[in-house]
C-alpha cells in the first residue's frame, strides 16, 4: 500500500507545478485541460500518483515539483510589475533570468517606485499571504516634495480617506527622518496607496523605495538596483515563516 505522502490531489499537484492557486487549478479540471494516464480527469480532489502517474496538461508532461521558490528582487524605478505592458514600458520581468519568467510578484510597485519586490512560484503562497490575519508590514522611505507639518503626519497615522472610493485607510505608522523624509509603514495595499494618501494631505512624492516586506528587509540582501537573490524552501511553510 503507498504511502499518503505519494499521493496528492490533483488541484494541489497542479497548483504546485504551475504555481497558480487551488482555485485557478480546479477551472483548469473543469476546462478539460488535464490527462491522467491518457485518461481525461474532470475531478480536482482526484488523487495523484506523483511517482507513478503520467500527468499532462494540454498536451504537455507535467513532473511535479514541491519546492517552493522565492525570488527577492530590488526593483529600480521606471519598470512596471507586469508581464507584458501594452505602452512597451520595460517590466520586472525583463531584469529575471528567464527561467524564472513563471514565478508571480506578491504586492505590486508602480512604475515611479522602487525596492523591494518579491516572487514566488506557488500561487498558494501569494493566496495564504493575502488572508487578512496576517497584516504583514511593508516600509516604505519616502521623500517628499515640501517639508511636512505635523498635523499631517497624523493625518497619515489615524487613516487617509482615499478618493473616489471614499475608503478610509488603516492606521499607519510614520516616522520623520528629516523635514521631507519619511518613514511609512502599512498593512494594507492599496493602488499607489502611499502616493495617495500624501497627495491627499497636499504633498507630492519625489521617491518611493519599498525597504522591508514582512520581515524581508533590503538592508540585509546586499542587493544592487536590478539585483536579486533566489532563496528555495523544501516546504511552502517555510516559505510563509521567512517572510512573516
Amino acid at each position: 500500500m503507498e504511502s499518503k505522502e505519494k499521493k496528492l490531489r490533483l488541484n494541489k499537484f497542479l497548483a504546485d507545478t504551475l504555481g497558480i492557486s487551488r482555485r485557478e487549478a480546479d477551472r483548469l479540471i473543469q476546462q478539460k485541460s488535464v490527462e491522467i494516464n491518457s485518461k481525461l480527469i474532470k475531478e480536482p480532489y482526484y488523487r495523484v500518483d506523483i511517482e507513478n502517474d503520467k500527468v499532462f496538461f494540454n498536451g504537455e508532461k507535467l513532473e511535479y515539483k514541491n519546492q517552493t521558490i522565492l525570488l527577492i528582487l530590488n526593483k529600480p524605478r521606471f519598470y512596471i510589475t507586469t508581464k507584458k505592458d501594452p505602452q512597451k514600458r520595460r517590466t520586472v520581468y525583463e531584469l529575471l533570468d528567464k527561467k524564472y519568467h513563471s514565478l508571480k510578484y506578491i504586492g505590486r510597485l508602480d512604475y515611479e517606485s522602487r525596492g523591494l519586490l518579491i516572487f514566488t512560484n506557488k500561487g498558494e503562497l501569494i493566496e495564504q499571504l493575502s488572508r487578512p490575519i496576517y497584516k504583514i508590514p511593508k516600509t516604505y522611505k519616502v521623500i517628499i516634495n515640501k517639508p511636512i507639518r505635523n498635523e499631517d503626519i497624523k493625518k497619515l497615522q489615524n487613516g487617509i480617506i482615499l478618493k473616489p472610493e471614499n475608503i478610509k485607510t488603516k492606521k499607519a505608522e510614520v516616522k520623520k527622518l528629516s523635514n521631507r523624509e519619511l518613514l511609512i509603514t502599512i498593512t494594507e495595499g492599496k493602488k499607489r496607496q502611499i502616493r495617495r494618501m500624501l497627495q491627499s494631505v497636499g504633498y507630492r512624492v519625489v521617491d518611493l523605495q519599498r525597504i522591508r516586506f514582512g520581515k524581508v528587509e533590503l538592508k540585509n540582501l546586499d542587493l544592487k538596483e536590478g539585483e536579486y537573490k533566489v532563496k528555495i524552501f523544501t516546504y511552502l511553510k517555510e516559505a510563509l515563516n521567512f517572510i512573516v
